[in-house]
C-alpha cells in the first residue's frame, strides 16, 4: 500500500514534468530507478523473500519521486530561458 501511494506520487510528478516540458530529464531518472531497483532486488529478495521485493519497489519509487520533486522544484524557480 505504501508503495502504491508512492507510486501515484511519482506518476503525477512525471505528468507535472511532461506538462512543464521537462524531457531530458526523465530517461535518466527511469534508469536510476531500474539500476537501484535491480540491486535493491539483489539485495533483498533472497534474505527476505516476497517483503524484500517490496522493499525494492518502494526503495526505487522513493528515489523517483525524490529525484521527480528536485528536478520540478528546480525548474519552477529557475526555468530555462529562450528554450
Amino acid at each position: 500500500m505504501i508503495a502504491g501511494l508512492v507510486s501515484n506520487v511519482f506518476a503525477f510528478l512525471g505528468i507535472a514534468l511532461t506538462a512543464m516540458r521537462v524531457f531530458k530529464t526523465q530517461a535518466p531518472v527511469h534508469m536510476l530507478i531500474a539500476g537501484l531497483n535491480l540491486v535493491l532486488c539483489l539485495l533483498l529478495v533472497g534474505p527476505l523473500g516476497l517483503d524484500g521485493a517490496a522493499y525494492a519497489v518502494l526503495g526505487g519509487l522513493f528515489a523517483g519521486t525524490v529525484a521527480y520533486s528536485w528536478i520540478a522544484v528546480k525548474h519552477l524557480y529557475h526555468p530555462q530561458r529562450g528554450g
